[in-house]
């Protein structure tokens, strides 16, 4: 396996405050790694001096001859004015045929992702299209190491998951900075974490993200047994050094020297040990009510668009739901719905008395860029009040990350993953029954995901949560409700029990293989905790001819899977002759099988559950 770089000892430093130092590893050809680490760890400074972009202060980096990389930053930037056929054009630079392979590799990408007109100037997209673009035209470049910093920033869950594939299918090399945990679990096979607490300022892992937090739970035991058994040893030393000693013997004067060294150990160990840890725990009001909200035939137009159409729903106490939906769908409209601050041209919405709700917008907007970040907390003291007691706003500052350097900065030059950390500092002063979450881990690092994550689990209200995020969806949610719409723009709101059963469901609806339902209305005591497939109680067993087609189902997935195959074949020879209507021919009928497997997939689905439900009676 040829190596394609070799880092050692890279040093970086901002303002006389070093990022990471000492940092070395290694990439070779095929390798697909991760790097981690918490906020201001300098992530993407390191790969940024993969890239060439910057370099470092002290130590090396030797590449190999030749080797070609492809960066995409965080916030691409293009020419407003550009058309994207003009950029994908780029790509033809040097090819031997007018049409070079990776252009027609680029409109393939894109296509499936669902863009068809390229020719629309590409300051006329949304962020999270204009990381499409850049992700398409990196992949589609077959660089032999491809640079990609936080891909999935800007990217809704159906762009995770084309992203995912595109991982997945590349036999390159590629090295990602990333804080999607379930993109990191499903893609990577080696992840390098920066953090000064570990011996080199690093840690490399082989294997998934799993793999690493096993890998790394038995490093900090080892360093915490490590410093337990120092600290034992210097507090005997110490006690030797206390009674006193009457001849200043050589061995003496030795064992002195030694405890004055090993002294200078532990202190260095213990401040390489100190992980800044953030606190969170929301402040449940006093509320005792069990339903928080009712919505009852709710419907909600904006402009000539109609958003939720007649729908119905129950939010209980201790409930976490999520709101699944592609950007644009409606998700935030819904939010701003439970809030009051949108209100609906039909149906009506009741909840109890003195109820209290807290809404974090992934705007940022409520956040005051003036302000420093001790202004932003505490404005008129130097304390807040938290759960009736009150605590200096240095200390509750600390709970969130911030150190006393933070406290006269302005809130307009945080960083996204501070704002967001200061956003959730501000909410949790409030005493609250329902929390409202909107795209709350933008920006935040794997350390405060794991504290959030635990502190909304922690919560004793509700929680409404919509975020891309299927790994804290997963371990957190309930229940899901899901925006669905079929090719025809019909839309509806309906009940779901997984992430998974969302996205098979939505991709029925594409192909047109499953008709949306003529209500999604819940209600009840437990409205959402019913067994649903497809988004539909299962409550009949299987017919005779049902039972035909359920027999017969494995044979046709094979034959499915295995047309399937042929057609990723054919698409990838179309590609290397150049022919951009052929490439476009293969591309569409690839699409067209992938859709009739899904249905496929997804009615096999829903005949087994008949059959459990069935076998359970």
């Amino acid at each position: 396996m040829s190596i394609l770089f070799d880092c050692k000892n890279l040093t970086k430093t901002w303002s006389s405050s070093p990022i990471f130092t000492e940092v070395s590893f290694a990439a070779f050809a095929g390798d697909h790694l991760g790097i981690i680490g918490p906020n201001g760890a300098g992530k993407s400074t390191l790969l940024k001096i993969i890239a060439g972009e910057v370099s470092s202060d002290a130590g090396e980096i030797t590449r190999r001859r030749g080797l070609s990389m492809h960066y995409v930053p965080q916030m691409p930037s293009f020419p407003p004015h550009c058309r994207i056929s003009e950029l994908l054009a780029r790509l033809d630079q040097g090819a031997a045929h007018e049409t070079s392979a990776a252009r027609i590799q680029a409109e393939s990408l894109l296509m499936q992702a669902g863009l068809y007109d390229l020719e629309q100037e590409i300051g006329s997209l949304s962020g999270g299209w204009h990381k499409r673009v850049a992700l398409a035209l990196g992949f589609a470049a077959e660089a032999e190491l491809l640079l990609l910093d936080e891909p999935t920033n800007h990217l809704d869950l159906a762009g995770i998951l084309w992203l995912e594939k595109l991982l997945l299918k590349n036999r390159n090399a590629w090295i990602m900075v990333s804080h999607d945990r379930s993109l990191l679990s499903s893609t990577v096979k080696k992840i390098i974490e920066i953090n000064k607490v570990f011996p080199g300022n690093s840690l490399l892992s082989e294997g998934n993200y799993e793999r690493h937090l096993l890998h790394r739970s038995d490093l900090l035991a080892g360093l915490a047994s490590q410093q337990e058994s120092l600290q034992n040893k210097l507090r005997r030393e110490k006690e030797w050094l206390r009674q006193g000693v009457k001849a200043r013997t050589t061995k003496s004067k030795f064992r002195m020297d030694q405890a004055y060294e090993l002294e200078e150990t532990v202190s260095k160990l213990s401040n390489k040990a100190r992980i800044t840890n953030v606190d969170f725990s929301f402040s449940a009001n006093e509320g005792k009510s069990r339903i928080l909200m009712k919505l009852n035939e709710v419907s909600c137009q904006l402009g000539e668009q109609k958003i939720i159409n007649k729908f119905s729903c129950t939010i209980q106490n201790k409930q976490i739901l999520g709101i699944l939906g592609s950007n644009g769908s409606g998700k935030s409209t819904m939010l701003n719905i439970f809030t009051g601050a949108i209100k609906p041209q039909e149906g009506t919405i009741t909840f109890p008395p003195q109820i209290r709700s807290v809404y974090f917008t992934q705007d940022r907007r409520s956040l005051d860029p003036e302000l420093t970040l001790k202004q932003a907390v505490a404005p008129d003291s130097d304390s807040v009040k938290y759960r009736e007691q009150l605590i200096h706003f240095a200390s509750w500052l600390r709970r969130f990350g911030f150190t006393s350097e933070h406290h006269h900065t302005k809130v307009g030059k945080l960083s996204g993953g501070e704002q967001a950390r200061l956003l959730i500092a501000q909410l949790m002063l409030q005493p609250a029954d329902l929390l409202l979450l909107d795209e709350p881990t933008n920006d935040l690092d794997i350390q405060t995901l794991e504290a959030l994550e635990q502190s909304l689990r922690e919560f004793e209200g509700a929680v409404v949560i919509v975020s891309h995020d299927r790994y804290l969806m997963e371990r957190l949610c309930q229940s899901y409700l899901g925006f669905v719409e079929n090719t025809r723009g019909e839309k509806t709101i309906l009940p779901f029990a997984s992430v998974q059963q969302w996205q098979n469901y939505s991709s029925g609806l594409i192909s047109g293989k499953i008709l949306p339902l003529a209500s999604a209305s819940t209600s009840g005591e437990n409205p959402l905790g019913a067994s649903i497939i497809n988004g539909q109680k299962s409550t009949k067993k299987l017919s005779y001819l049902e039972q035909r087609e359920y027999d017969g189902m494995e044979k046709t997935i094979a034959t499915y899977e295995t047309e399937l195959k042929k057609a990723h074949e054919d698409l990838a020879a179309a590609a290397s002759t150049g022919d951009s209507k052929l490439l476009q021919q293969k591309s569409a009928q690839l699409n067209q099988l992938q859709e009739k497997t899904d249905a496929l997939y997804l009615r096999w689905e829903e005949l087994e559950g008949k059959r459990s439900a069935e076998t359970d009676k």
